[in-house]
């Protein structure tokens, strides 16, 4: 899991692995930095929480600092990495026994909060489990799956990876390429840079971007809103059964439509033009659709299927923010 966000020569990496289980309530609540440790700008962070509330902050420092409430862990390190861990937890990785272990727990018992700040440049790999997760202000890329918790993204460099069950995502202020997977938690994305892969079973999805080159949108009864603007050569496509989609397109947008439909409809506040028919394949289990064009027509291409899903397209602001 942890190559595919390594490519070309292996630089010097540090990996810091945090697993984190609750404590029982003995004491009062600590929320003071527990710990600081030396953490490269290119390190891999890789991060284990079953429960509570995470939060990741990036910093222009050379360092991290970790704060903890309701939760044991243990800190090793050692010249090639540093490890935080459950007391309870199983680390794989092979390092020195040099070290020391901090203890702070919850005087209510309430779930655990753990704070971390890094440098922005790492990367960043969690595995949420039922905890909530708050991620803003990291260069690199960012990996995180959940079960249940929500998860927030704000001010990301790289791109982003989540897949989760239940839990909503939301990412703000700008992203490069998404791919998100989820099975009824909604996908909300404002400044999209890069491209979009999402896949939900009842999710809603809302993207915003500018000039984004591909998004590819699978949905069965989520509905979907579009707000931006597609690259001059970019492509739009989405399938699903009974969603409702709704394309808010900039001021000079313009390129084509194909719109596939069983008993959905198609309305516009913007002029299309119809320019013909294209048959459906039996490979997409579509029926013959029609082609439009709008804006003068362009290189730019959407093409949408649905079932029962409708569809309407208009003239709107784009909300997405560039860093």
């Amino acid at each position: 899991m942890l190559r595919r966000f390594l490519s070309g020569s292996w630089a010097p990496v540090l990996a810091a692995v945090i697993a984190m289980a609750a404590a029982p309530a003995t004491g009062a609540a600590q929320n003071r930095p527990d710990t600081t440790f030396a953490l490269p700008r290119n390190a891999l962070v890789d991060i284990t929480v079953r429960s509570g509330y995470l939060v990741v902050r990036g910093t222009d420092r050379d360092d991290a600092e970790l704060r903890t409430s309701g939760t044991s862990y243990t800190l090793k390190s050692t010249n090639a990495g540093v490890v935080i861990g459950s007391a309870r937890a199983v680390v794989s990785n092979s390092f020195s026994s040099t070290g020391r272990r901090t203890t702070t727990s919850s005087r209510n018992g309430d779930d655990p909060r753990v704070e971390l700040t890094v440098p922005r440049g790492v990367r960043v790999v969690i595995n949420a489990g039922r905890a909530d997760v708050e991620l803003r202000t990291i260069d690199g890329d960012v990996e995180v799956r959940s079960s249940s918790g929500d998860i927030s993204l704000s001010r990301l460099g790289g791109r982003a990876i989540v897949e989760t069950l239940s839990g909503d995502l939301l990412i703000e202020d700008g992203v490069g390429d998404v791919r998100a997977t989820t099975s009824n938690g909604d996908v909300i994305v404002h400044g999209l840079r890069g491209a979009a892969n999402v896949h939900t079973t009842s999710g809603d999805v809302m993207l915003s971007g500018t000039s984004i080159p591909q998004v590819l949108i699978e949905n069965i009864s989520g509905d979907v809103t579009f707000e931006g603007s597609l690259a001059a050569d970019g492509r739009f496509q989405l399938s699903t059964h009974s969603g409702d989609l709704a394309l808010r397109l900039a001021e000079g947008t313009r390129g084509s439509l194909e719109f596939f439909t069983h008993t959905g409809e198609i309305t516009t506040t913007i002029p299309l033009t119809m320019s013909g028919s294209t048959a459906g394949t039996a490979s997409h289990n579509r029926s013959p659709g029609q082609r439009f064009v709008f804006g003068g027509g362009g290189s730019a291409q959407f093409s949408i299927s649905t079932f029962n899903g409708d569809v309407r397209i208009e003239r709107g602001s784009n909300r997405s923010t560039d860093r």
